[in-house]
């Protein structure tokens, strides 16, 4: 009777895995089915009564209707010469509304507005408002400008380069591991995000920022789908996690978590970073240590980022009024790290910049003019220049694109060193570190940052 139920088990096993295995091969024929569908060329009369714009990122025509005497579908009307009945969201440009409901849209429906809140307050982390959408850029510097700071970065570039050390991890994390070996026909880029969130998360724990304790929440801002906050759950799952971030996403990371670690908790935010009041925030009642983390929060956002997780260590009027024993209590939730990866140093805005003070001190730089050419520069090292190639710089080497590439390194170096040394003066042990190769991300700079 053993023998025969053993022999049961394994055939039932057995069977489970050869359908599994044609569940699986069903499903791929179905997407190579749908790839097919989607490479394969219309005909011109099919294209017939549908949209004119092209998807960049799909490569093709939008595949919407028009009305017979247009040549774009409603949502991208904008397009239409002599159409002026749809402009973009003021709000969000990643979307369009008719004119005649724009102040309905922007007061009461677009995702993206405002909206009033105990643990809100507009602009409270921003300088000068809002540090999103801005228009490209404040100010366009001048040949004599962008040349004064490449002067500078040449003189202060052993201090720069010697402040910026190499912290590459050669061993992956669990999570990420398990994850790449149940899909190894992972596309390359999204290999790469992976690098960086498996080598962001390694240099949280080797900084002692991690930890794996009910007290501590890891509070990452600007998550987007929260996959780094998902892989740095399953490397510490006993934390608490706060994902912020000001727009809503399909397919969350944070919606897997809660399936696969159901005991960890976590929770989701919406609202942009520049009006978040984490001292009022209710998921961080009973925890006694927090750590900012965010990756490739973009210009400005990094400052208004900082300011919110700051705002932790002020002592607000109302506070000050509270007996001794809830001041103890209040003081148990300190600010214990932040773990920052910016990006698009070349959108930040010298206003919102918190660095100031050490441009100015250590390299000289203490205008909007030259802080304009200085992220000017910095944008050679993210815009794709063929780096190889030594014969289009003048005769001196200069100008070419090897030659901009290292000077734009450079100017990045200069402003988060600059973001930086702002933390350290807080109280924080501060260090810049180049946690991946150039070749996975030129935005590779990482901020790690320890209250002492």
């Amino acid at each position: 009777e053993q023998a025969t139920e053993v022999t049961t088990v394994t055939i039932e096993g057995e069977l489970k895995n050869e359908g599994g295995k044609e569940k699986k091969k069903e499903q791929s024929e179905r997407s190579k089915r749908r790839e097919q569908k989607r490479k394969t060329e219309w005909t011109e009369e099919e294209w017939k009564g549908r949209c004119q714009h092209i998807v960049v990122k799909k490569n093709r025509r939008c595949k919407m209707l028009t009305k017979p005497d247009k040549r774009y579908c409603g949502e991208h009307a904008v397009f239409e010469p002599q159409d002026g009945s749809r402009v973009r969201c003021p709000l969000d440009p990643r979307h369009t509304v008719l004119v005649s409901e724009l102040e309905q849209h922007v007061e009461k429906k677009c995702n993206s507005r405002y909206v009033e809140t105990e643990q809100t307050k507009k602009n409270m982390n921003a300088v000068e408002g809002e540090t999103r959408f801005d228009d490209k850029i404040d100010y366009r510097p001048s040949d004599e400008e962008i040349r004064f700071v490449i002067d500078i970065l040449d003189a202060y570039s052993d201090l720069l380069t010697s402040s910026v050390q190499d912290s590459i991890p050669s061993t992956t994390i669990d999570g990420v591991e398990k994850h790449l070996s149940v899909n190894e026909d992972m596309g390359s880029e999204k290999r790469k995000h992976l690098k960086q969130i498996n080598n962001i998360v390694d240099n949280m724990s080797s900084f002692g920022l991690l930890g794996n304790d009910a007290t501590r929440c890891i509070c990452d801002l600007g998550a987007g789908k929260a996959q780094l906050t998902y892989f740095a759950a399953l490397a510490a799952p006993s934390n608490r996690y706060l994902v912020v971030d000001r727009m809503g996403s399909r397919n969350k990371w944070d919606n897997r978590l809660k399936k696969e670690k159901p005991d960890t908790s976590i929770d989701r935010i919406r609202c942009s970073i520049e009006h978040l009041d984490l001292k009022k925030v209710q998921q961080l009642e009973g925890v006694d240590s927090v750590v900012g983390l965010c990756k490739h929060l973009c210009g400005s956002g990094t400052d208004a980022g900082v300011r919110c997780m700051m705002r932790l260590m002020e002592e607000g009027d109302e506070e000050k009024k509270k007996g001794a024993e809830e001041e103890e209590k209040k003081s148990k939730r300190r600010l214990e790290g932040l773990v920052l990866a910016p990006c698009c140093a070349h959108k930040a805005r010298y206003a919102e910049y918190m660095g100031g003070p050490f441009l100015s001190s250590q390299l000289g730089i203490s205008t909007n003019e030259h802080f304009a050419a200085l992220r000017h520069v910095a944008s050679w090292a993210i815009c794709g220049l063929e780096v190889e190639k030594e014969d289009d710089g003048d005769e001196e080497g200069k100008w070419s694109s090897s030659w901009k590439f290292a000077h734009g390194r450079l100017a990045k170096a200069a402003i988060e060193l600059g973001r930086a040394s702002a933390i350290g003066e807080k109280g924080f042990s501060v260090k810049v570190v180049r946690y991946v190769e150039d070749t996975v991300s030129p935005e590779n700079l990482l901020i790690l940052a320890k209250r002492l």
